[in-house]
């Protein structure tokens, strides 16, 4: 017996594949396994595999960032001795700059419909979007060591929605969760 299958897939999908396997010089065979074992992965983790596209493109995007992981405690440390005033400013361009990035690659709608994708550039333990009418209230609640550092993060986040070109809303800070209200949220955005 064979250890090769056949599965059917969409022909658009199938035309992009073999392109891509051609243009890359990789076996067509070796890839599709890989991709599959990916999929595989992804499903175990809960991730539907669209999502990795979104994630993918987030990640891309991010890499034109200069930037590396430390624990919120000692960030809020370091701000509490320095103050926050001063950084208000830079935090917001720093969230404009990667607004406008990320902008090229994923719509905003594409964003708020997977709002755990702020995970990936804001040290969020959950988020919650709800649209209403046109308009949309996302919820992003960060761990509580993060509490000293939150009118920085709420820069960042206008920044953000600044680069994507959304002037239409409002960052309200209430303890360790940030609000954020979108009006025209129904259009999607650059």
């Amino acid at each position: 017996m064979s250890g090769k299958t056949t599965i059917t897939v969409d022909r658009d999908v199938a035309l992009r594949f073999s392109k891509a396997t051609r243009e890359h010089g990789i076996s067509a065979l070796r890839l599709a396994s890989d991709s599959l074992e990916l999929t595989i992965e992804a499903l175990r983790y809960g991730y539907n595999p669209r999502r990795l596209i979104l994630l993918l493109k987030m990640a891309t995007s991010l890499e034109t960032e200069d930037a590396f992981p430390m624990p919120i405690h000692m960030l809020s440390s370091i701000f509490e001795e320095i103050g926050l005033g001063r950084y208000k400013i830079p935090f917001y361009e720093a969230g404009k700059a990667l607004g406008t990035t990320l902008s090229v690659s994923i719509k905003f709608h594409e964003l708020i419909q997977d709002p755990l994708m702020f995970k990936l550039i804001l040290p969020i333990r959950n988020a919650t979007c709800n649209i209403k009418s046109g308009s949309c209230e996302v919820s992003l609640a960060f761990p509580l060591s993060a509490k000293g550092l939150m009118e920085l993060f709420a820069s960042y986040i206008r920044g953000l929605l600044d680069g994507y070109g959304i002037t239409s809303h409002k960052v309200n800070v209430k303890e360790n969760i940030i609000e954020i209200y979108i009006e025209n949220c129904s259009q999607p955005q650059s």
